[in-house]
Order: C-alpha cells, then sequence, then structure tokens
C-alpha cells in the first residue's frame, strides 16, 4: 500500500467519529486472548489499511488514510483491561451498558486531534465474562463494512482457510458526464452548518420483541403498501417522539441507507469503506403511524443509481466545501430524528472457534437528544437506543402506544407499565 490513501468520495460526507460495537461474552466461552491478539494480527497483514490513520487533506476539506501501516503492532490496536464488574449481575442488568461508560471508561474518545486511527479494539474482562468491542472511524468504513472486518476478526481466530477479503477498492467512482449534483435533491445533507450546541440528553434503552414487531408490521401492511417491520419500528418513534414534542407537522425522519446493492454497477462484497446515504422522510400529511410507515418506505426506495451518481457528482465538485450528513444538522428540537440501524450486523451469529459466541451485542454509547440507534439483532428482538431531552423522555417512558410494543430495559428510567412482556 502507498504512503496515503484517498478514501472515496462517498467516504468523505461522514461525521468524522468513530462508530462503536460491543459484544458480550461469558467465561465459558472466551477465547483466549492470545487467540484474539493472533486473530487481530492476520486481520492486519491482510488487510493493512486498518493499522493506518486517518488525516485532513492540507488546502481540502476531504480527509485520507495514511500510514504508517504497522501490521505487526497489534498491542498498539489491541487494549486489554480488568474491571471489577460482574458478568451475570451486569447480565441480570440486560446489559446496560451505562456503568460500563462511566466507570469502566469503556469509550474512545473523539477524534479532536490528527491523526486519528482507523481501528482500535479493547477487551474488558470481569468476573464470569468479558467484553470486546471495537472502534471503527467513520471516514474508513460504515457498519457494513465494520461488519465484515468483524467477521474476518472471527474467521481469522477459528483458522478458517476461507480468507474474507477486505478491500477499499474497487470503489464508487461517479461517471463523467452530467453537471454537478444539486443539494436541494438531499435534504439529508447540507453544506457547512453553522456550529451549535445540542441540549442535555438522557439515553434509554428499549426491547421490541419479535412479536410486537410484527403486530406493528401487520397493523400498516393491513392498509396496503408493504413495509418491513424495521420502518414501522422507526414510524412508531417518529410519530411518538414528534406527538411528545408538539411537532407532528414540523418534525422530519432522517433515514440511513445502505447503497451497496443500489449503485450501477453493485460494489463487490469485500468493499468496506462507506456506501451509506442519507435520506430524510418529510411529515406525512395527514399525521398517522400508517402513514408515517407508508412515508420511509417510500423515501428509501426513492434511492436509487441516479440519485447515488448525483450525490458522487455533487461531493466530488466540492472538495473545499464540507458537505455534513444528517448527523450535524439534526435535532429533535429544530430538525429531523435521526434513526441509524445496526441491525443487520450478525454480530451474535459470529463463531470465534468451537462454536464459541458472543450472548449480546450492542452500541456502547449515550446519545445526543435525537438520536436513535437500532442495536444488532438479537434472538428474540430487537433492541432501541434512544436519546432525548429528559423531559420528553419521560414523556415517552409513559407513552400508552409505544408501551403496547416496546419495554424499557436500562439505562435512564425506571420500569414502566407496558403490555409487552
Amino acid at each position: 500500500m502507498g504512503d496515503a490513501y484517498e478514501p472515496s468520495l462517498l467516504d468523505q460526507v461522514p461525521f468524522r467519529a468513530y462508530i462503536s460495537h460491543l459484544v458480550c461474552i461469558p467465561a465459558s466461552a472466551l477465547p483466549t486472548q492470545a487467540v484474539l491478539r493472533a486473530g487481530l494480527a492476520k486481520v492486519l497483514r491482510d488487510a493493512p489499511f486498518l493499522a493506518g490513520f486517518v488525516n485532513p487533506i492540507p488546502g481540502s476539506s476531504w480527509a485520507q488514510i495514511t500510514g504508517p501501516y504497522d501490521t505487526d503492532a497489534v498491542d498498539d490496536l489491541f487494549e486489554y483491561r480488568e474491571s471489577n464488574m460482574d458478568y451475570e449481575s451486569w447480565r441480570a442488568a440486560k446489559f446496560c451498558c451505562v456503568r460500563l461508560l462511566k466507570e469502566e471508561r469503556c469509550d474512545f474518545p473523539p477524534p479532536d486531534t490528527y491523526p486519528a486511527p482507523v481501528l482500535r479494539a479493547r477487551s474488558n474482562t470481569m468476573r464470569g465474562g468479558a467484553t470486546l468491542a471495537v472502534w471503527f472511524h467513520h471516514i474508513a468504513m460504515d457498519a457494513s463494512g465494520a461488519a465484515r472486518v468483524w467477521a474476518a476478526w472471527t474467521a481469522a481466530c477459528r483458522n478458517d482457510p476461507e480468507q474474507l477479503e477486505l478491500t477499499l477498492c474497487p470503489r464508487y467512482v461517479p461517471p463523467d458526464s452530467g453537471p454537478p449534483g444539486n443539494i436541494e435533491l438531499h435534504p439529508g445533507y447540507t453544506f457547512d452548518p453553522a456550529p451549535r450546541p445540542f441540549p442535555p440528553s438522557v439515553t434509554a434503552y428499549f426491547h421490541f420483541p419479535d412479536a410486537a414487531l410484527a403486530r406493528l408490521k401487520t397493523r400498516v401492511t393491513g392498509e396496503g403498501r408493504w413495509v418491513s417491520s424495521h420502518d414501522a419500528m422507526s414510524a412508531l418513534l417518529w410519530t411518538c417522539i414528534a406527538r411528545i414534542m408538539g411537532r407532528e407537522a414540523t418534525m422530519g425522519l432522517a433515514v440511513v441507507v445502505n447503497a451497496r446493492s443500489r449503485l450501477d454497477p453493485p460494489l463487490t462484497a469485500s468493499y468496506v469503506g462507506n456506501c451509506i446515504y442519507n435520506t430524510v422522510a418529510p411529515t406525512p400529511v395527514p399525521s398517522s403511524f400508517p402513514n408515517a410507515a407508508r412515508a420511509i418506505r417510500a423515501v428509501v426506495d426513492s434511492v436509487d443509481a441516479a440519485r447515488l451518481a448525483d450525490f458522487a457528482s455533487l461531493i466530488a465538485s466540492s472538495s473545499t466545501r464540507r458537505i455534513f450528513e444528517a448527523h450535524h444538522h439534526f435535532a429533535a428540537g429544530t430538525g429531523p430524528l435521526l434513526v441509524t440501524f445496526a441491525a443487520q450486523m450478525g454480530l451474535v451469529d459470529l463463531d470465534w472457534g468451537a462454536g464459541v459466541k458472543a450472548e449480546h451485542a450492542l452500541h456502547p454509547a449515550l446519545l445526543m437528544a435525537g438520536l436513535v440507534v437500532v442495536q444488532p439483532k438479537h434472538v428474540g428482538g430487537l433492541d432501541v437506543i434512544v436519546g432525548l431531552e429528559r423531559q420528553h423522555m419521560d414523556a415517552l417512558l409513559h407513552d400508552e402506544e409505544f408501551a403496547e410494543y416496546a419495554r424499557w430495559e436500562s439505562g435512564y428510567g425506571s420500569v414502566v407499565q407496558s403490555a409487552v412482556p
């Protein structure tokens, strides 16, 4: 690999921070540190860019990945810690990561200074089990790319002869012809937004059982157009929060779409860079849960190769201006609610060797107000993290419609009456 690598156009717009994922493993299934270290070392040798650093490009608003690519320096990338927590008690508390974040310092600091490492990992052992967390810089990859790195690591730990290739090429290149893209066609993005503080927020974790997701989906599809269970769940969160805040007529919903299969031609499965597109569903008229679900499905279906080509052309023609995705201009008080998904990462299905699997996976974070993160799926349903201002979270915890489908699990709040078993 050369001294520097310029990520693709679609890598230049994600928020410049880390995306993180954490798995929970009981002691009886815990791989040894030697196995984990050897597996990661193999992944780094196969994909040296993971050992690199993100740096701004001088004179440009873009960033690049630079060396040194020291693929032997596993100890610099992989940290070991011991915790005073008890795994069985933590499991009983529904794997709430608030203590892990506040007391055990399981968070990774934001990249306020450069160079920023592409990847960092941490094993946190405790009585009866451990956590394994990985932080990926979002300039280098999205959640789909991160899932492939996790899969490659587990394959290396079990000495799987079928190597999972990890590449940053071939990457998406927009068509040469045509005018520069039009920012008005891409409401999930904006040029150079003015900095503004976010209000103080609290974070709560909710569980949607499979049966509740099925009921949500049936409630919508019974009125016509097909929608996914994710559409239905997002619509419930959107309409409940908008109603609580008195914003039924003004709150849109920003949705992150995996664009890999929507390109022409589609990207190869080995590509781990960013290939996501943020779209915004406008407030449905009249405002209702079924209309909201159909509005989500409509904007997701509108993301096609032509839309993505226009967006890439817009980025290519704006190298001196920073284009920000919805993370930088959403706020539950003024902008759209943002729902992002890690549900299909499959982290609890990965085999670390001899059938060893994690029993739970989560996104270890305390969220800003207006952000919803759908956790990696596990047996029995989906977990969702919600960040809101305190008074709005209090109202959501006692919202009767929300309680028909969602059960409070952990974080801010307490057990409230819910129709969900």
